[in-house]
């Protein structure tokens, strides 16, 4: 896939939306995949998306967990950013976001509603969905019991991940190593 400059993938994810509203199909979720899982997050829960690739740099915090990955400036303002598959225990150590911006990694910042700066770290954006995409699904074998799961038309299994939950959660908020 070729690189493309922010403003080109912004404009591009607006008109996707712009298209999807005219035709009553208003997206829901955002899909994105973490070492090959598979996740949805709130599309009201989620801020600015940023291709890994477009960011100049991020700042690294010493004493952090290892899925604390630093500090990136979003449009001026500074937000902590956390490797979702390390936060998951899916990746130990640190990532390496040089590959990972070379394969289309992305940060999705937290809505200003949910009054966190924060971002998270996805492998891959997985595009928009609405509802109608989606039935119930089961909890795939050895996965989380307690989560709520989608199966999209093909039958892939979906974990919903809340941006808000996550806002609230004791782990998620203790970097500190």
């Amino acid at each position: 896939m070729p690189k493309q400059s922010l403003v080109e993938f912004q404009t591009q994810l607006m008109q996707r939306l712009q298209t999807a509203e005219a035709a009553g199909d208003v997206a829901s979720w955002l899909a994105i995949e973490v070492l090959g899982h598979k996740y949805l997050l709130p599309l009201v829960e989620a801020g600015e998306v940023v291709l890994l690739s477009t960011i100049s740099q991020i700042e690294s915090v010493t004493h952090t967990k290892p899925w604390f990955v630093g500090v990136v400036n979003l449009r001026g303002a500074p937000f902590a950013v956390i490797d979702l598959a390390g936060w998951l225990g899916l990746r130990k150590g640190k990532p390496d976001l040089q590959y990972m911006a070379r394969h289309n990694a992305s940060i999705v910042a937290f809505n200003p509603s949910l009054e966190m700066s924060c971002a998270l770290l996805v492998d891959r954006l997985a595009g928009l969905r609405n509802d109608n995409d989606w039935s119930v699904a089961q909890a795939p074998e050895g996965m989380d019991y307690s989560a709520e799961y989608l199966a999209d038309q093909q039958g892939q299994v979906w974990q919903i991940m809340r941006m808000s939950d996550l806002a609230r959660d004791e782990y998620f908020l203790s970097i500190e190593s």
